[in-house]
């Protein structure tokens, strides 16, 4: 149970708070950890609708990029400009953090297997 709780909390540190703090950097006016999460959840319906029903990948992404970029405007209450910059810096901040999570338990397994 507990690696489930552990799971969802790394889950969430990876793709909500970027984006919640991406919000924040692009000055939107819905910021908040719920605003957040349903923004998403709805990126997430959105890649994978693209991904059944586009059928040249390439295309599929390109879409993806687009109406992500809308819906995260329409749900963090911004431009559509600024929806494509929380997108990106959810992006870079994700993969700060993956980084940095991934150093950390790697330095963590060899400092056990050390002794």
């Amino acid at each position: 149970m507990i690696d489930l709780l552990i799971s969802a909390a790394i889950a969430i540190l990876v793709t909500v708070v970027p984006v919640m703090f991406a919000a924040r950097i692009v000055r939107a006016r819905r910021s908040h950890f719920f605003a957040a999460l349903l923004a998403v959840i709805l990126l997430v319906v959105v890649s994978i609708l693209a991904e059944m029903y586009v059928p040249m990948p390439w295309l599929a992404a390109l879409l993806t990029v687009v109406v992500s970029a809308a819906l995260l405007a329409m749900v963090l209450g911004t431009t559509f400009l600024r929806g494509f910059a929380v997108s990106v810096l959810a992006f870079v901040i994700s993969v700060g953090v993956i980084v940095v999570l991934s150093m950390t338990l790697s330095g963590l397994t060899l400092a056990f297997y050390s002794f």
